[in-house]
């Protein structure tokens, strides 16, 4: 990595992460997001919007060396979805910068399986047909491998996101909700989740092995190794804050795609990586580790995955 370029594009939370491990080994960071304020310092900033074209001419004189773009929707609707993901990576791509780079990373989602019975579901699963959000990024994760030059490219396919963000140390919405002694309508649902520094080092991971004849290529699942019924998480996230949960009003409850699938991550442990969090009991011992008590102190604050 020493000297060498990592543009991230939407530079959240996953990418600070990524980025800040960039620079202790020595390479240059330039991240893109609209606001540039909450860059960590070395970052060279980019103010800009990858949603719409006007928003990337901050793009036009780079060439880096590696991509990392880590896109959210532009809106919670299909159009967003389209915006954010398939029409984003037609943007970025128009720009040049993926016509040298050594790799690229996307961070897609588990969303994107069709399965809704509870059973292990691998890369070559069947995708959605019916949910257009997920039909949205599945045509970003074809462009973004197709733009890539010489197979660099690598889509990594994120179950839950949990875990503090670097900005925001909050409890996150699964354990906000066991705070108020909430169960999810559906305890028998199966749930897959990723740690964020599990995620984040999986994108560096990747990189450092572009070079290498052991270079990742396509699709990959991150997530850890225990899927689980999500009463059976949200039991176990009780017993450690000495609450109880009782079983929410479903007729209440948000209508959304939920789904319901163990994500197999062999694919991803084959390469060699090896995963810090590989249960959820493992990831929420070191969350929780880190909220103060009270709880009521900090249950109303901001969410994550």
């Amino acid at each position: 990595m020493k000297s060498e370029q990592l543009l991230i594009i939407g530079c959240g939370d996953i990418g600070i992460r990524v980025g800040l491990k960039w620079l202790d080994c020595g390479g240059s960071v330039s991240a893109l997001r609209r606001n540039v304020s909450a860059l960590p310092h070395g970052f060279a900033p980019l103010e800009g919007d990858y949603t719409i074209d006007a928003g990337l001419h901050a793009l036009r004189d780079l060439s880096p060396d590696y991509i990392l773009f880590t896109p959210l929707p532009a809106g919670r609707d299909p159009a967003g979805y389209q915006r954010g993901y398939a029409e984003a990576v037609g943007r970025i791509a128009h720009q040049g910068v993926f016509d040298c780079v050594k790799a690229a990373v996307m961070v897609s989602s588990t969303r994107v399986y069709a399965e809704q019975q509870g059973v292990w579901v691998d890369e070559s699963a069947e995708l959605t047909k019916t949910d257009d959000a997920a039909l949205a990024i599945i045509e970003a994760e074809k462009r973004f491998l197709a733009v890539t030059p010489n197979q660099r490219g690598v889509v990594l396919r994120a179950s839950g996101i949990y875990g503090s963000a670097l900005n925001n140390p909050n409890m996150g919405m699964l354990l906000q909700r066991v705070s108020r002694g909430e169960r999810a309508a559906d305890p028998t649902r199966m749930s897959n989740r990723i740690h964020r520094d599990d995620l984040a080092r999986a994108v560096t991971f990747a990189f450092e092995r572009s070079t290498s004849n052991a270079a990742l290529d396509g699709i990959y699942n991150c997530s850890d190794s225990e899927p689980a019924p999500i009463g059976e998480v949200e039991t176990w996230l009780a017993q450690q804050l000495d609450l109880e949960v009782s079983p929410r009003d479903s007729t209440k409850a948000s209508i959304s795609v939920r789904g319901n699938r163990r994500v197999a991550n062999q694919r991803l442990l084959a390469t060699g990586f090896k995963l810090t969090y590989p249960t959820y009991r493992d990831g929420y011992a070191e969350v929780l580790s880190g909220i103060p008590r009270p709880l009521s102190d900090v249950a109303c604050r901001g969410s994550d995955a």
